[in-house]
């Protein structure tokens, strides 16, 4: 039986046979291409399955004009009563950061301050957008913030250019008003103005294509939003003779967690009970274990406790 790819070579060989120099041959090409992308985002051969199902709703939406809008919502609503209470009685500066989330072929979060980052006494609300894509210079968005309760919003362009965040200012929403809600909806709409490649071309139409129809094709097949790859791990310290000696810790001396999985990687929680290079103080990292040879790096917001 041949395989796949020897399928997609002769179908494009007939093709080409058949309709020399026609646009059924420029159509197979580019499903060809189509394929081949979508092959890439695919977690295994297992799901290759998927892939025709895959370019008959890729071009459905294209023939109907069905194809999304360059627009993204996002919402964290924060209902458990140890994180209210937490953020209720923040000091200043203390921040909490959302699950992170996908958008137009990058990855973002939302970060809030209870108590303030510039002013005490006001809530104040990022958008954040960890890194950028090596071939992208800059990402143009036009983002509304909101804290759905108190029906608090603001709107603003902003100009990604680099690992940066970009919140609401003013006093939009102070901390006593958020204090009262019994539960906390904070969310941000965004449109997708402009992209930029690394000379400085507009290049939005292409990178639209590329990452916001492949995303509602997934979510098409699976009647489900894009999930993100979120995690939680929490190491629990319960053996009494582990504890004593934490608490006599020298300083630089360190305790390491047991391994655990997430986004596809190794980790574990390293911690330094005494300071690792000032005494009289905890220091607490997370430690990345291995990367595979192919990676250089990986980006991860993440939030230790």
């Amino acid at each position: 039986m041949l395989s796949f790819a020897t399928n997609v070579s002769e179908f494009n060989k007939y093709e080409k046979e058949r309709f020399p120099k026609s646009s059924a041959c420029k159509m197979v090409c580019t499903v060809n291409g189509y394929i081949r992308e979508t092959q890439q985002l695919l977690p295994d051969e297992s799901a290759y399955f998927e892939i025709p199902k895959l370019v008959n709703v890729l071009i459905f939406a294209f023939m109907h004009n069905k194809a999304p809008p360059g627009a993204f919502s996002f919402e964290w609503t924060i209902t458990d009563e140890a994180t209210l209470q937490e953020m209720r009685s923040a000091p200043f500066k203390q921040q909490f950061k959302s699950s992170v989330f996908s958008a137009f072929g990058v990855r973002w979060y939302l970060q809030v301050h209870p108590n303030g980052h510039n002013e005490q006494g006001y809530v104040d609300l990022y958008l954040n957008l960890p890194s950028l894509p090596p071939k992208v210079r800059a990402i143009e968005i036009a983002q509304t913030l909101r804290c759905v309760e108190t029906d608090s919003k603001h709107d603003r362009t902003v100009n990604f250019d680099k690992s940066m965040g970009a919140g609401w200012s003013g006093h939009v929403l102070t901390t006593s008003a958020m204090q009262a809600c019994e539960s906390l909806t904070y969310a941000v709409n965004m449109e997708l103005i402009a992209v930029y490649d690394v000379d400085g071309d507009d290049v939005t139409g292409a990178y639209l294509r590329k990452h916001e129809q492949l995303n509602y094709i997934f979510a098409s097949l699976r009647n489900t939003a894009v999930v993100n790859d979120a995690h939680r791990f929490a190491w629990n310290i319960t053996d009494p003779s582990l504890l004593q000696t934490m608490k006599s810790a020298a300083l630089g001396q360190k305790f390491r967690s047991p391994m655990f999985s997430a986004c596809g990687f190794r980790w574990n929680l390293e911690a330094y009970p005494n300071g690792r290079d000032k005494e009289g103080n905890v220091d607490f990292y997370l430690q990345l274990l291995s990367l595979p040879p192919k990676l250089k790096s990986v980006n991860v917001a993440f939030t230790l406790r």
